[in-house]
C-alpha cells in the first residue's frame, strides 16, 4: 500500500494532454499555455518531454506575443514529484500597421523548476517556476509562475493469475475424449507435458490424462506427487 502511494513509474512510455497558465507582476502579464508530455520508456518515468503553444499578454509596446514552446524535464517517478528542466520558447509579437512595424521574432531560453502532484493515476496538477532570457529589447529576462493540469490516458495493468502449484488438487473431467477438452473443464494444468508412451521407461505411462476412458486411472512419473479429486 505504501509502494502505490508513491510510486509512479506507471507513467513510462505514455503520453498526455496538459493545459494551465503562467503569469508575472514586473512587467505585469499573464498568458496560457496547451499541449502534450512524453515519458519515454527508457526512463521508467524519471524523464518528461513536452511541447505546445504559449500565449502570453504583457504590459509594454508589443503586449500579445505567442509562440511554441518546448523543455525536457527531469525529476522523480513518483505521486509527488519534484523537477527541474530547461527549455525553449519561439514566438512573434505582431507590429502596428499603421506605423509600418512588422512583426518581431521572439527567442527564448529558460531553466525550471517545479513539482507534480498525480491525483489520481491519469490527473496531474503541476506548478512551476522559470526564468525566461530573451531577445526582446524591451524585457530581456523575467520570471514566468505558473499551474498546469493534465490528463495522461493509459493502459491499467492486466490481472494476474497465479500459476497453480504442482501440490493443488487438479480437477478432470472423465467423461472428455481427449486431454485438451479435459483441460479445458478444470483447473490450470501444470506445466509439463504428458510423455510419449514410446519414449516413456515408466511402465504405466500414458498420452492421456488419468482417469479418461482411453487409460486406466494411473499416473506417470512426472504426476505422481500430486493430489487429483476423487471420482463420483
Amino acid at each position: 500500500m505504501t509502494k502505490q502511494a508513491v510510486d509512479a513509474r506507471h507513467v513510462a512510455g505514455d503520453t498526455g494532454f496538459y493545459a494551465g497558465a503562467v503569469g508575472q507582476d514586473d512587467p505585469v502579464a499573464g498568458g496560457v499555455n496547451a499541449g502534450m508530455f512524453h515519458y519515454p520508456d527508457l526512463y521508467a518515468g524519471s524523464v518528461e518531454l513536452h511541447g505546445g503553444f504559449q500565449g502570453l499578454l504583457a504590459e509594454g509596446d508589443h503586449p500579445l506575443t505567442g509562440g511554441i514552446d518546448a523543455g525536457i524535464r527531469l525529476q522523480t517517478p513518483s505521486r509527488l514529484a519534484p523537477f527541474v528542466g530547461v527549455g525553449a520558447y519561439v514566438g512573434s509579437a505582431p507590429g502596428e500597421p499603421d506605423e509600418g512595424e512588422e512583426s518581431d521574432v521572439l527567442l527564448a531560453g529558460y531553466p525550471e523548476a517545479g513539482v507534480h502532484f498525480w491525483v489520481t493515476p491519469a490527473v496531474r496538477i503541476s506548478t512551476t517556476a522559470s526564468y525566461f532570457f530573451t531577445t526582446s529589447e524591451e524585457n530581456r529576462s523575467y520570471p514566468l509562475v505558473g499551474i498546469s493540469l493534465a490528463y495522461l490516458p493509459f493502459d491499467p495493468p492486466s490481472e494476474h493469475v497465479p500459476a497453480a502449484e504442482c501440490g493443488d488438487p487438479i480437477g478432470i473431467d472423465p467423461t472428455a475424449p481427449d486431454l485438451d477438452t479435459a483441460l479445458d473443464a478444470c483447473d490450470p494444468w501444470p506445466s509439463e507435458p504428458w510423455p510419449d508412451p514410446a519414449a516413456s521407461s515408466h511402465p504405466a505411462a500414458s498420452s492421456h490424462p488419468p482417469g479418461t476412458a482411453a487409460d486406466p486411472p494411473v499416473l506417470n512419473t512426472a504426476y505422481e506427487s500430486l493430489v487429483l479429486p476423487e471420482r463420483n
